[in-house]
């Protein structure tokens, strides 16, 4: 509950000074204000109000629009998170590609290996210790910047086992330095197990997503996709919103 006091009264100090507040940051915190006011949880107010503080603070930082705070919610926040990430990488089939992320006060990289040979894909895993704030959703919004890279996947699990059906959906994040929206709709996520499609898996539903991840992968639909490419690779990740 103290947590939650905090961030609460430093939201509404900021919302009686929106001057001071980055466009939509306003309406960002006052929409937190209310969707806590009506939570049961202590812990779920409290990181309702983390969120949408570190959103603003991201935004101040120029990693986020106004039109982003105004068309979806904060899900995570990569900046500082303290989300624990696990790397599971192509060692589970005999490959040597390796990865890890790595976070920063402006969000986290993503960054390793990739061998092609004898293997082809590095993936990191977490499970969010808090519900996710997903039901109704039909797209995320991933800011990132990459490499130039192909291969790269938002994965999505239903469940926080390690192995099993993950959906997952392709991205290119841009080039460079500076984050930028890519949107990647629900209904566009195939699911897969062990690299291979599962033609009839259920639609993926926003309610069910209880595991994130991201993975460098030379297989696409249980085929090799030769544009991948071995060798280092790099992907910065900043944030991760829900459109409604």
């Amino acid at each position: 509950e103290g947590c939650y006091n905090i961030y609460r009264e430093a939201s509404i100090a900021l919302v009686r000074e929106p001057q001071s507040l980055p466009r939509g940051g306003s309406q960002r915190l006052q929409e937190a204000l209310r969707a806590s006011s009506a939570m049961g949880s202590a812990r779920d107010r409290a990181w309702t109000m983390r969120d949408a503080l570190d959103e603003v603070i991201a935004m101040l930082r120029g990693g986020s629009s106004g039109n982003d705070a105004a068309t979806g919610s904060s899900v995570l926040s990569f900046a500082g998170s303290s989300l624990k990430w696990t790397s599971v990488d192509d060692c589970v089939m005999g490959g040597r590609s390796h990865s890890r992320m790595v976070v920063g006060p402006d969000g986290a990289v993503f960054d390793g290996d990739l061998i092609v040979a004898g293997g082809g894909f590095a993936s990191v895993r977490c499970v969010p210790g808090r519900a996710l704030n997903l039901a109704g959703a039909h797209a995320l919004t991933l800011r990132c910047s990459g490499d130039g890279r192909t291969g790269y996947k938002l994965t999505l699990k239903t469940d926080t086992a390690m192995d099993g059906v993950s959906y997952q959906l392709g991205f290119s994040p841009p080039p460079g330095l500076s984050p930028q929206a890519v949107r990647l709709p629900l209904s566009a996520f195939k699911a897969s197990f062990r690299g291979q499609p599962i033609p009839n898996a259920p639609p993926l539903r926003g309610e069910d997503i209880q595991q994130i991840g991201f993975m460098l992968s030379c297989y696409d639909a249980g085929r090799v996709d030769n544009r991948v490419q071995a060798g280092h690779f790099t992907l910065h990740v900043q944030s991760l919103t829900v459109e409604r």
